[in-house]
């Protein structure tokens, strides 16, 4: 690379690393976090994104972080493909980065609950997250991964839609219907607890 396009590609890290670590982290599965970190996919995904930058330059065909994202879910595939070749074999245990395990359904629903520091507002915390957690795992993949990119990726709308290949304002409708079925999901748990 160049002057300027070393420039470019150092502004665009500086800007999109934390948030695609967030995001590389959060998709992990828990089988592979106990093997390898995310800081090593993030750096596995910022070298092979060194490698390709001059043809993202010229094209720019989606957002810097839609770009870099791409790159750390093939990396994640990668990774996990290495680390796990002999869970891999068994059908049953296959594994996307576009699934979530139980964990990253925990951090979710954790980013949607905010924080509280007394201790009964803490044992709230824990329930709702609970109740969270299970609606999410009941809620289709596709809306999970919608509100996913929106609120754990904190993703724009138009980042949205370059990665689902759809358009901003289908993102929306997508986003509104997916709240209101984890909302009815919520409440239906809720009722059950208190009734």
């Amino acid at each position: 690379m160049d002057g300027p396009t070393t420039e470019a590609f150092n502004g665009v890290i500086k800007d999109h690393s934390d948030r695609l670590r967030r995001m590389i982290a959060g998709r992990m599965s828990t089988t592979l976090r106990r093997r390898i970190d995310a800081d090593d996919i993030l750096q596995e995904t910022l070298q092979t994104a060194a490698q390709r930058f001059e043809d993202y330059h010229r094209s720019r065909s989606v957002t810097p972080y839609v770009w870099l994202r791409a790159i750390a879910m093939d990396r994640l595939i990668d990774a996990h493909r290495f680390h796990l070749q002999a869970e891999k074999r068994n059908a049953d245990r296959e594994w996307s980065p576009m699934q979530f395990d139980s964990s990253s359904a925990l951090n979710l629903s954790a980013i949607c609950l905010g924080i509280h520091s007394t201790p009964s507002a803490n044992a709230i915390k824990m329930e709702r997250k609970r109740q969270v957690q299970d609606a999410l795992t009941q809620l289709g993949d596709r809306d999970r991964q919608i509100l996913a990119m929106r609120f754990f990726e904190r993703m724009s709308l138009v980042e949205v839609a370059q990665a689902a290949g759809v358009t901003a304002n289908h993102v929306k409708v997508l986003q509104y219907r997916a709240l209101r079925r984890l909302g009815r999901l919520l409440d239906s748990l809720r009722q059950e607890v208190e009734g």
